[in-house]
């Protein structure tokens, strides 16, 4: 029907603005996964390559995402294990566990499930700012602005040819490790699975919130 809404788009939206916001989901999307794919690497000697910032995480995931896809009984108190809560990187980890285990490389069991979170949490960014009924050049805007815009340190980093480094593990102590919070997405969260995870089921979460309200449907 004329003006009946669709998953994406309504059917009164122009084609170029269906387009534009296509575009711009691709755009970024290939954009943040070239960052994910460059956190871990395997080499044609079959060695791994790993860039600085994300030398903790990756070997952490990859301990889990080897012993889910080559061990046929998972022990839970065993050290790779112990202690660990059943949370968000063990959910991403048993996903790249399970295509490893029915015969994925190691490379694309791992960043597989990220890939798609990324342009799944993308795409829910767009709908969201459409969802507020912005146009696309605010659209466009209000995106980078969730994705370079969470600190300004790198305004530094650029002007200064590199010499003062990212803002990134150098904010706010946060039990274990020193996480800086205004670190922007693409220089340190982008390496987060549970981040990765948690943005679109927030995203999707406030949009069914937010049209709840405007539906009146809690009353």
């Amino acid at each position: 029907r004329k003006g009946q809404n669709r998953f994406w788009v309504t059917a009164r939206e122009r084609q170029a603005d269906v387009i534009f916001y296509a575009f711009a989901a691709v755009l970024f999307s290939v954009f943040l996964s070239a960052l994910i794919c460059n956190s871990f690497k395997v080499l044609p000697d079959s060695s791994y390559s790993l860039p600085g910032g994300s030398t903790v995480d990756v070997p952490y995931h990859l301990s889990q995402i080897t012993r889910i896809g080559i061990a046929k009984y998972l022990d839970f108190e065993e050290p790779n294990f112990a202690g660990e809560f059943i949370r968000y990187p063990f959910f991403i980890n048993l996903v790249s566990g399970i295509l490893y285990k029915f015969g994925a490389s190691l490379a694309f069991a791992y960043h597989a499930p990220l890939i798609l979170l990324v342009f799944s949490g993308v795409f829910l960014l767009i709908s969201f700012f459409r969802f507020l009924g912005f146009g696309r050049t605010l659209v466009f805007i209000s995106v980078l602005g969730v994705l370079f815009g969470a600190g300004l340190g790198y305004i530094g980093y650029i002007s200064s040819g590199g010499e003062f480094g990212l803002p990134i593990r150098r904010g706010v102590p946060y039990p274990m490790q020193n996480i800086s919070y205004p670190g922007m997405i693409p220089g340190f969260l982008i390496v987060q699975r549970p981040f990765l995870l948690g943005l679109p089921l927030f995203l999707l979460s406030l949009m069914l919130f937010l049209r709840g309200i405007k539906n009146n449907s809690f009353s």
